[in-house]
């Protein structure tokens, strides 16, 4: 079975995202509203994270580089209400980096989820 830790500020967000993770997949989902709240869950065995783009604040690279060091080689996939294009532009979020706009329906999560830990294992190995 493959965990999951959903990170999100908005608690009304955070529950609606397990909810449907866990009515559609039958993972684990390892919930935290906080980066202090993730760095609970890091010994966990832990298969993707998906994370709010802006958390306590903290600027997106912060936010992804506090995550990698918590978990090293688990793909991270940012979730926003703002737009893509609108992250990018101002230097929120990293050309490439894998991105899911807010609102999503399960299906679409579902999909963006597939797709991503689909990639990851040729990316691990071209880092490699």
């Amino acid at each position: 079975m493959k965990t999951i830790l959903l990170l999100d500020d908005e608690p009304a967000v955070l529950q609606l995202t397990a909810m449907i993770l866990r009515g559609t997949t039958g993972w684990g989902v390892l919930e935290a509203g906080s980066l202090e709240e993730a760095a609970g869950h890091a010994k966990s065995n832990i298969d993707l994270v998906i994370a709010d783009v802006c958390i306590d604040g903290h600027h997106p690279s912060a936010v992804a580089g506090h995550l990698k060091m918590l978990c090293p080689r688990v793909p991270l996939l940012f979730i926003s209400g703002y737009s893509q294009e609108h992250l990018l532009g101002n230097g929120l979020l990293d050309d490439g980096a894998a991105f899911l706009a807010k609102p999503f329906s399960p299906a679409i999560l579902l999909r963006r989820i597939r797709e991503v830990l689909d990639s990851e294992p040729q990316a691990l190995r071209a880092a490699g």
